[in-house]
């Protein structure tokens, strides 16, 4: 489970569900998923190949690296929220700069 996923859990504790987080997480399908999952780097590979992302990756080439945040919400969309942003942004970062 991601530090995301977890948080969708708590929030859903905090808003009155009363099942195990255990239960919620299975229910949401956040059980058994990896962050390097094959969905994951399919999402990636289409984020940094699809060209209406490129002058994101222009920005991010000249060397300004915050426009990355809205390709890991493009690839976090993508994946149902099942991945771990932090994992996405590396990925992203690693295939942008090499």
């Amino acid at each position: 489970m991601t530090v995301a996923n977890a948080k969708q859990v708590m929030f859903a504790i905090v808003d009155g569900d009363e099942r195990m987080p255990s239960v919620i997480a299975e229910e949401q399908g956040f059980v058994g998923y990896t962050n390097l999952s094959d969905e994951v780097k399919l999402a990636v590979d289409f984020a940094l190949s699809d060209p209406s992302n490129l002058p994101v990756i222009e920005k991010i080439l000249a060397g300004n690296d915050r426009p990355v945040m809205s390709l890991v919400g493009k690839v976090m969309k993508a994946v149902n929220r099942k991945g771990d942003p932090v994992v996405i942004k590396k990925l992203l970062t690693e295939g942008i700069l090499g």
